[in-house]
């Protein structure tokens, strides 16, 4: 049975009722550890880094926008004479600036400093407890390489991790990073098609149970060049109300547009599982992508 409606949090990044319900959906999944926002900026603009946490800033739209970067500076995907290839992330030379585009993830924190922006955008934020994860500055999507998988298995997917999972020494589920992100494009005139899937729940090494959400962004597919999804219609997420004991039985759809969001959560309450159709995307992970989805059987 498929119905139109939605239970699950759902927004746009223009809209800001709903993005005050996903702020509050997102803390009774997570508690007060972790937080969420949209935002734009515009001009010349510095955002100083939270207290005490790291922001993880995932660009929806941009137009003629740089960031300023220090020497020393972090930058996933850097690449030029501008950059030194060190470990884990290439490391700006000289002072200088990197154009954002949607998709590029943005992180402040204490240790990495503010944000010093110009020109305009839009953004989806995750602010999260601060780890001993060297977080580059700046990922630029665009200079990533392709590993295709999960949710869109094709060759071609454009599966490109911005913030990738990040084991720790000590093995623990949780990863020393608590935000993951790829971008991916996901759609059905491709083989194999998008999978249907559900997460579920993390235990850490401390024996805590961590509720786990994946968040779906939808990006303009216009920015890199992808190719359009023909007769395949309107872009749409199908959501698994039960998949553990009802399987594909159960669903309703959410339709898509740029810069709507779809939460899907796995609790110790309730779980369910997804299917991208037709949908470029960020998909954003607390506490990450740590460990592996469970394929939802017809």
């Amino acid at each position: 049975m498929s119905t139109s409606t939605s239970e699950i949090p759902v927004g746009h990044v223009t809209d800001v009722a709903s993005i005050r319900a996903l702020e509050t959906a997102y803390q009774e999944i997570h508690g007060l550890e972790v937080s969420v926002t949209a935002g734009t900026w515009s001009n010349e603009a510095i955002q100083p880094p939270p207290s005490g946490k790291t922001a993880y800033r995932f660009v929806v739209s941009s137009e003629k926008a740089h960031l300023r970067l220090k020497s020393g500076d972090g930058v996933r995907g850097g690449i030029g004479e501008a950059y030194e290839d060190v470990d884990p992330h290439p490391a700006r030379i000289s002072p200088g600036a990197e154009e954002v585009w949607p998709g590029d993830a943005l992180i402040s924190n204490e240790k990495l400093g503010s944000l010093d922006l110009s020109g305009s955008g839009v953004y989806f934020e995750v602010i999260t407890v601060s780890t001993d994860y060297p977080a580059p500055k700046l990922s630029l999507l665009r200079n990533l390489s392709d590993h295709p998988g999960g949710c869109a298995p094709y060759y071609g997917a454009f599966r490109r991790e911005t913030i990738p999972p990040a084991p720790t020494a000590s093995g623990d589920p949780i990863g020393s990073n608590r935000v993951n992100e790829h971008t991916l494009d996901m759609r059905i005139d491709r083989q194999p098609p998008p999978t249907r899937h559900h997460h579920g729940t993390v235990t850490g090494a401390d024996g805590r149970v961590y509720n786990h959400t994946e968040t779906a962004v939808v990006l303009p597919r216009s920015v890199y060049g992808r190719p359009p999804v023909g007769d395949g219609g309107a872009g749409h997420a199908v959501i698994y109300r039960d998949p553990l004991n009802k399987g594909t039985g159960d669903s309703f759809t959410v339709p898509l547009t740029p810069g709507s969001i779809v939460v899907t959560p796995s609790t110790t309450e309730r779980l369910y599982g997804h299917c991208f159709e037709n949908a470029f995307a960020m998909l954003v992970a607390i506490p990450g992508f740590v460990v592996p989805y469970e394929l939802i059987p017809e």
